[in-house]
């Protein structure tokens, strides 16, 4: 007669260090004693069963862990970590998409020749992808069977959220000391945004918080000393919202006789000017008006009458003026005065060349009256042609004459309604 609890010493056995076999076996020993009255010969049969069972089950655990970032940005590596336990094999690393469609963008192959415990590491690229899930795994040629703990198969999430932010400043831009980044970020709600500079994969300029407006506009200008394909990268509390590549060329002088931009701080040798602006009563200025905003710009044809010409801004308003030529494809801007002062061009040309001018407020919320003049020119007008040269689509600037007319226009046929009525 015998009585013994063969589950109740198993589960006082793996509640025990497995690898510290010596205890395990007098633990089992112990139990066997509490549980049950045997003969000899059958006490000792059931504990080398236990010890034998006990030891067989640690030996035949592998393992297989993957350790990946679950979150990474579009264009940034994804770093993978792994360790093993697995006899000697080969094993490879896939990175696919995530859906059921087994698409691979890269795998990594490992050769384990020696027994124990091994760690390993690769990278993948995400440059090109569209952002989703995506998955990592390993498998090795041989089978095996792994532990409950074991990782072999990750999902990470690509983030792209470049398509938020859009820069209006040129991509391509001429070297002026400074570098301008106009844009706006769809669906914004902070008042500022993180921007770092980037030329050749040294950190220029930044962390910057520049202000952002209510309707996730911003404007800003970074100082530069050298032409070169600059990075320009946002970010805010979310993370990284992406990079935008603008190139700067080397500011080119025409060798020709067209058009010389010359330094505005060289006063011209035909025109008389005081200390703080140029004469516009001079017989040899000629002037156009209109009201501009950054929305609507004024665009402005300058026919030259005379080899020196200037081309100046009214006061009381920080503008921004660009211009070009029929040789010159992209525009020159100027913003040097601010607000108490003139923007001026001043230019060497032929008579009769022609020169396209867009002047608009630095401000986006600004609507301003404009006088642009014109020293030693034969015409300076509002001009649709010099739109289409700046390759806008918006309507012509409108003078403080014409809106005079289209008020006029609609208040006669108001005031003769109210005169029928009395």
């Amino acid at each position: 007669m015998y009585r013994f609890n063969l589950y109740k010493g198993y589960q006082r056995v793996t509640r025990k260090n497995s690898f510290m076999i010596p205890l395990i076996y007098t633990c089992v020993c112990e139990e066997i004693k509490k549980s049950m009255i045997l003969k000899p010969q059958s006490y000792f049969l059931l504990i080398s069963l236990i010890f034998c069972l006990v030891c067989i089950g640690d030996v035949s655990a592998y393992y297989l862990n993957l350790e990946v970032p679950r979150q990474v940005q579009a264009g940034d590596l994804i770093n993978v970590t792994g360790s093993t336990n697995i006899p000697p094999d080969t094993v490879t690393i896939t990175f696919s998409a995530g859906s059921n469609v087994p698409v691979e963008y890269g795998s990594f192959s490992i050769v384990f020749d020696e027994r124990g415990d091994k760690t390993f590491n690769t990278s993948f690229e995400t440059t090109g992808l569209l952002k989703g899930q995506y998955k990592i795994e390993a498998k090795g040629e041989n089978v095996h069977t792994f532990s409950a703990g074991s990782r072999s198969i990750r999902i990470v999430d690509i983030v792209d959220r470049s398509d938020e932010l859009i820069l209006s400043s040129p991509d391509v831009q001429q070297f002026d000391d400074k570098l301008d980044v106009d844009g706006y970020i769809r669906n914004f709600k902070e008042n500022a945004v993180q921007l770092d500079l980037f030329l050749d994969d040294a950190h220029l300029f930044g962390p910057e918080f520049i202000p952002v407006d209510r309707h996730g506009d911003f404007s800003y200008e970074v100082p530069i000393y050298a032409a070169g394909e600059y990075f320009v990268r946002f970010s805010d509390y979310k993370g990284l919202i992406g990079t935008y590549p603008i190139l700067v060329k080397e500011r080119t002088v025409q060798t020709t006789e067209t058009v010389k931009p010359v330094s505005t701080s060289t006063p011209l040798p035909l025109l008389t000017r005081d200390t703080t602006s140029p004469l516009i009563d001079s017989e040899n200025t000629k002037e156009v008006s209109a009201v501009v905003s950054r929305d609507a710009p004024g665009y402005f044809l300058v026919i030259a009458g005379a080899p020196d010409v200037a081309v100046f801004t009214s006061e009381g308003a920080d503008w921004v003026m660009e211009y070009l030529t029929d040789d010159r494809t992209e525009p020159w801007k100027v913003n040097d005065r601010g607000r108490d002062g003139r923007e001026e061009i001043l230019l060497e040309v032929n008579p009769d060349d022609r020169i396209y001018v867009k002047v608009y407020p630095y401000s986006f919320t600004a609507i301003d009256d404009l006088i642009l003049y014109g020293t030693n020119v034969a015409e300076i007008s509002s001009s649709w042609i010099a739109e289409e040269k700046f390759g806008s689509g918006s309507a012509t600037p409108q003078t403080p004459s014409s809106i005079f007319i289209l008020v006029a226009a609609l208040g006669i046929p108001v005031c003769l309604i109210l005169r029928r009525k009395r």
